[in-house]
């Protein structure tokens, strides 16, 4: 069975691979980060599994003991700020997610 990781899963793509995702029969748990700034709570209410665990945080500051076997980063404003540094987020996310197989 596998651990996903999602950044950005809270957005208007992320949500739907949120969906597709839990259709997977290897999945055994998804971990959905975001920091709801452009994305809605609202985008996964909606999901009733047990498998999905919503973490709201920016992705470069959230910390995980799981070692996941898969990532997938959406992770990114859809409107940047003008001080919006996409290298931070980008180089924070490497250094902490290398823990996939």
């Amino acid at each position: 069975m596998k651990k996903l990781l999602l950044a950005g899963g809270a957005g208007f793509i992320g949500s739907h691979l949120v969906d597709r995702l839990l259709k997977r029969n290897d999945l055994d748990m998804l971990v959905v980060v975001d920091s709801l700034w452009t994305g809605r709570a609202q985008n996964v209410d909606h999901i009733r599994d047990q498998r999905l665990v919503l973490v709201r945080s920016e992705v470069e500051h959230f910390k995980s003991d799981f070692q996941f076997d898969e990532i997938f980063h959406l992770a990114s404003p859809a409107s940047p700020r003008s001080d919006f540094n996409p290298m931070v987020t980008v180089e924070c996310f490497q250094s902490r997610m290398w823990c996939s197989k």
